[in-house]
Protein backbone atom coordinates (compact mmCIF):
# COMPACT_ATOMS: atom_id res chain seq x y z
CA UNK A 1 0.00 0.00 0.00
CA UNK A 2 1.30 3.65 -0.87
CA UNK A 3 0.63 6.45 1.41
CA UNK A 4 0.50 9.81 -0.88
CA UNK A 5 0.72 13.06 1.32
CA UNK A 6 -0.46 16.08 -0.04
CA UNK A 7 0.77 19.36 0.26
CA UNK A 8 -1.04 22.06 1.78
CA UNK A 9 0.78 24.89 -0.20
CA UNK A 10 -0.84 27.26 -2.77
CA UNK A 11 0.17 26.67 -6.12
CA UNK A 12 2.25 29.84 -7.05
CA UNK A 13 -0.72 30.93 -9.93
CA UNK A 14 -3.15 31.62 -6.85
CA UNK A 15 -0.67 33.55 -4.53
CA UNK A 16 0.23 35.94 -7.18
CA UNK A 17 -2.16 38.40 -6.89
CA UNK A 18 -2.15 38.09 -3.16
CA UNK A 19 2.21 39.19 -3.29
CA UNK A 20 1.01 41.70 -6.16
CA UNK A 21 -1.17 43.42 -3.15
CA UNK A 22 1.49 43.17 -0.93
CA UNK A 23 4.34 44.52 -3.63
CA UNK A 24 1.76 47.80 -4.12
CA UNK A 25 0.64 48.33 -0.40
CA UNK A 26 4.09 49.00 0.25
CA UNK A 27 4.84 51.97 -1.94
CA UNK A 28 3.24 55.45 -2.72
CA UNK A 29 0.27 55.76 -4.84
CA UNK A 30 1.01 58.37 -7.32
CA UNK A 31 -1.45 60.88 -8.75
CA UNK A 32 -1.26 60.04 -12.31
CA UNK A 33 -2.06 56.51 -11.13
CA UNK A 34 -5.25 57.27 -9.70
CA UNK A 35 -6.15 59.32 -12.12
CA UNK A 36 -5.06 56.43 -14.87
CA UNK A 37 -7.79 54.24 -12.37
CA UNK A 38 -10.48 57.19 -12.76
CA UNK A 39 -10.14 56.77 -16.71
CA UNK A 40 -10.51 53.32 -16.58
CA UNK A 41 -14.00 53.47 -14.44
CA UNK A 42 -15.31 55.78 -16.48
CA UNK A 43 -14.08 54.55 -19.93
CA UNK A 44 -13.65 50.87 -19.41
CA UNK A 45 -16.23 49.75 -16.39
CA UNK A 46 -19.26 52.70 -16.61
CA UNK A 47 -19.26 51.83 -20.48
CA UNK A 48 -19.88 47.49 -20.07
CA UNK A 49 -23.38 46.92 -21.64
CA UNK A 50 -24.67 43.22 -21.01
CA UNK A 51 -23.69 41.29 -18.36
CA UNK A 52 -21.66 43.73 -16.16
CA UNK A 53 -18.40 42.45 -14.65
CA UNK A 54 -18.48 42.60 -10.77
CA UNK A 55 -16.04 45.54 -10.45
CA UNK A 56 -18.56 47.40 -12.72
CA UNK A 57 -21.50 46.94 -10.85
CA UNK A 58 -19.39 48.03 -7.78
CA UNK A 59 -18.54 50.81 -9.84
CA UNK A 60 -22.22 51.86 -10.96
CA UNK A 61 -23.04 51.33 -7.20
CA UNK A 62 -20.57 53.78 -5.87
CA UNK A 63 -20.68 56.48 -8.94
CA UNK A 64 -24.91 56.37 -7.49
CA UNK A 65 -23.88 56.90 -4.09
CA UNK A 66 -20.83 59.49 -4.94
CA UNK A 67 -22.85 61.71 -7.16
CA UNK A 68 -25.64 62.12 -4.72
CA UNK A 69 -23.42 63.44 -2.57
CA UNK A 70 -21.93 65.84 -5.56
CA UNK A 71 -25.54 66.83 -6.60
CA UNK A 72 -26.41 67.72 -3.10
CA UNK A 73 -23.20 70.00 -2.88
CA UNK A 74 -24.28 71.57 -5.64
CA UNK A 75 -26.49 73.72 -4.11
CA UNK A 76 -24.17 75.11 -1.87
CA UNK A 77 -25.22 77.48 0.59
CA UNK A 78 -28.59 77.72 -0.94
CA UNK A 79 -32.00 77.12 0.93
CA UNK A 80 -32.54 74.51 -2.01
CA UNK A 81 -31.48 70.81 -2.30
CA UNK A 82 -28.92 69.64 -4.61
CA UNK A 83 -32.09 68.23 -6.86
CA UNK A 84 -34.16 70.99 -6.71
CA UNK A 85 -30.76 73.40 -7.78
CA UNK A 86 -30.28 71.07 -11.02
CA UNK A 87 -34.10 71.25 -11.93
CA UNK A 88 -33.85 75.28 -11.62
CA UNK A 89 -30.38 75.60 -13.28
CA UNK A 90 -31.97 72.96 -16.36
CA UNK A 91 -34.68 75.40 -16.89
CA UNK A 92 -32.92 79.03 -16.79
CA UNK A 93 -29.78 77.60 -18.70
CA UNK A 94 -29.63 73.49 -19.69
CA UNK A 95 -26.12 74.03 -20.72
CA UNK A 96 -24.94 75.55 -17.65
CA UNK A 97 -26.88 72.55 -15.29
CA UNK A 98 -25.41 69.96 -17.86
CA UNK A 99 -21.64 71.39 -17.65
CA UNK A 100 -22.37 71.20 -13.74
CA UNK A 101 -23.36 67.78 -13.62
CA UNK A 102 -20.72 66.56 -16.32
CA UNK A 103 -18.82 68.24 -13.68
CA UNK A 104 -19.94 66.61 -10.78
CA UNK A 105 -19.95 63.56 -12.38
CA UNK A 106 -15.93 64.01 -12.84
CA UNK A 107 -15.45 64.48 -9.29
CA UNK A 108 -17.26 61.80 -8.65
CA UNK A 109 -15.55 59.12 -10.56
CA UNK A 110 -11.55 60.97 -9.09
CA UNK A 111 -12.85 60.60 -5.42
CA UNK A 112 -14.32 57.14 -5.92
CA UNK A 113 -10.71 55.81 -7.57
CA UNK A 114 -9.24 57.52 -4.85
CA UNK A 115 -10.93 56.27 -2.15
CA UNK A 116 -11.36 52.54 -4.09
CA UNK A 117 -8.02 52.70 -5.36
CA UNK A 118 -7.15 49.12 -4.51
CA UNK A 119 -10.42 48.07 -5.38
CA UNK A 120 -9.98 49.27 -8.96
CA UNK A 121 -6.50 49.20 -9.60
CA UNK A 122 -6.28 44.90 -9.62
CA UNK A 123 -8.78 45.55 -12.35
CA UNK A 124 -6.96 48.25 -14.51
CA UNK A 125 -3.84 46.24 -14.37
CA UNK A 126 -5.77 43.00 -15.91
CA UNK A 127 -7.13 44.98 -18.88
CA UNK A 128 -3.91 46.61 -19.20
CA UNK A 129 -4.51 50.13 -18.29
CA UNK A 130 -1.84 50.22 -15.26
CA UNK A 131 1.68 48.44 -15.21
Amino acid sequence: MMNFATSSARPVEDALPDYECHQDSQREITEQEIETVAEFIEYRLLKERGILSKAAVRAHELLADEMADQIDSLAGNSDSTGPEYIGWLSLQDAAKAGIKLQQAARKAIAHIAEEHFEEFSTEARCWGWLE
